[in-house]
């Protein structure tokens, strides 16, 4: 009997399910015509006669529907119906005369069907209430630009940079139109309008090194790439960008000090890393040492600030060894262990430190005492580094047999009387 109950229910909520189903699917499946799904489907390409159908519907039954006009010239346009879209804009428009989207839709109509009167006054409500739209304010002045009205549209892009946040470079923009057009003093000016606002806005310094540097003026080009990478090295690939014109410009002691701070930047691979480290080591060999060092110690200041500091430190470090400075190198290694901010997540880098320190004393000063310590702490903070752990083991067993060893003290005996002949280059 309990058999035969529970069979039933099972039986009953398995039909009610093959019931329900094909309704809840309908139901799922049932196209959504709300203002934001047409709106959504006019702007992604995809509307259909249906969102006509129903936009006209409302349009008939509520003629000063603002939103139901404005998305049915919205339709219009994208079919090609111009003056249809004018007509649903101007109802839009009576029914709400501040309803500014329908006065910036309206004019950009007006420039494409070449009405340069109906547009310059669509255009003059627009100045007044988009006045907080840059992009907006922007997008009209390419468009009077491309009609012919040169000087109205100069007055856009200038309302436009006004208006615009602080870095949204509306004048970076205009300059990189005009410098395709080979327009450079235009460019120049267009781009000075972001400077104003913000003279450390690294893009537009960027922009405006390229365009003094197509002008031919190259030294206040190096300026604005110096800059640039200076004052936010990492925004906009602000250094790495300098760098390379730089390079090219075969300005090596600039291109060091933005290849410097570009280290100060996290990279998406290792290779990347890689890479910026082999531009420094590159230029420190071709820039004499004295301005080299100059250099390193110029960055100093704002490495010391940057929660990358150690990270920078070390790799420094590494270059100087490689360039077989080594007691450099220990300096760098001594500094990013010691005057870098502290940081939570940083033990693997402060274990390297230790580590690249402790081989410099091993390999260069034969302080054996002082590397095995360093490397032991290493590999305290890293017991999971490999290289470190393996350093620490081989010379740990060394300094236990060290008394027994002839090889190691001929070495040292070699190494003193080195010294005395070729110390070790500072």
């Amino acid at each position: 009997m309990m058999r035969k109950t529970v069979f039933a229910a099972a039986s009953f909520w398995l039909v009610a399910l093959l019931v329900a189903s094909p309704l809840a699917f309908a139901q799922g499946a049932a196209p959504d015509y709300s203002f934001p799904a047409i709106e959504k489907r006019i702007k992604e390409s995809t509307a259909t006669e249906r969102d006509l159908s129903e936009l006209s519907g409302i349009v008939e039954s509520q003629p000063g529907n603002v939103q139901a006009n404005y998305l049915l010239a919205q339709y219009f346009e994208l079919k090609g119906f111009e003056q249809l879209a004018i007509d649903a804009l101007d109802r839009a428009i009576k029914s709400d005369p501040t309803f500014g989207l329908g006065h910036y839709r309206r004019c950009l109509i007006y420039l494409r069907m070449n009405d340069q009167q109906a547009a310059l006054k669509d255009a003059d409500v627009c100045a007044r209430l988009l006045a907080e739209d840059g992009e907006k304010l922007f997008q009209l002045g390419l468009a009077l630009d491309r009609g012919g009205q040169r000087e109205r549209a100069k007055q856009f892009f200038l309302l436009a940079a006004k208006a615009g946040r602080k870095g949204e470079g509306y004048g970076a923009n205009l300059a990189q139109i005009r410098m395709a057009h080979r327009k450079f003093d235009e460019a120049l000016e267009a781009v000075e309008w972001d400077l104003r606002a913000n003279p450390d806005d690294s893009r537009a310094n960027l922009v405006k090194a390229e365009v003094l540097s197509k002008m031919g003026r190259g030294e206040e080009a190096v300026q604005c790439y110096l800059t640039a990478a200076r004052t936010s090295p990492c925004d906009q690939l602000a250094a790495q960008v300098a760098t390379r014109q730089l390079r090219i410009m075969n300005k090596d002691k600039e291109a060091l000090e933005t290849a410097l701070l570009d280290l100060l930047c996290m990279k998406q691979q290792a290779k990347d890393l890689d890479a910026s480290k082999e531009i420094v080591f590159e230029l420190m060999q071709r820039v004499p040492d004295a301005d080299s060092e100059k250099i390193v110690l110029s960055t100093s200041t704002q490495v010391d600030k940057s929660w990358r500091c150690r990270f920078f430190r070390l790799a420094l470090g590494d270059i100087y060894d490689r360039l077989g400075r080594p007691t450099r190198a220990m300096a760098q290694y001594q500094l990013g262990l010691h005057n870098c901010p502290a940081q939570i997540s940083d033990t693997l880098t402060r274990a390297r430190g230790m580590y690249r320190l402790g081989l410099d004393y091993e390999i260069h000063f034969r302080n054996y005492r002082e590397a095995l310590d360093l490397y032991r702490r290493a590999s305290a903070l890293a017991p999971q580094d490999r290289e470190i752990i393996k350093n620490y083991v081989r010379l740990d067993r060394k300094m236990k047999n060290r008394k027994n060893d002839i090889g190691w003290k001929l070495k040292d005996a070699w190494y003193s009387f080195w010294q005395v002949f070729s110390p070790v280059q500072p």
